[in-house]
């Protein structure tokens, strides 16, 4: 599943949903998955991914995002 965001200053980011198959490179708060936000190079993280995030209104999708530790994009 995949939504986009709008933001006030008119950023719209991708956010979506990630489970890793492995418990391999990730730690224990992510090995069952993660919100990840995008938007260009920037991205942001949210763990756990919360329950029927899917149905969640653009406001409180917001105040998810805000919650989310920004990080870096790993190079290809």
């Amino acid at each position: 599943m995949m939504r986009r965001l709008c933001l006030t200053d008119d950023a719209e980011w991708v956010v979506f949903d990630v489970v890793p198959r492995f418990s391999g490179p990730v730690g224990p708060a992510l090995s069952h998955g993660w919100l990840c936000f995008e938007l260009g190079e920037q991205r942001r993280r949210f763990a756990p991914i919360p329950e029927n995030w899917q149905q969640l209104s653009e406001r409180d999708l917001a105040l998810v995002w805000a919650q989310a530790t920004p990080v870096a994009r790993i190079a290809d």
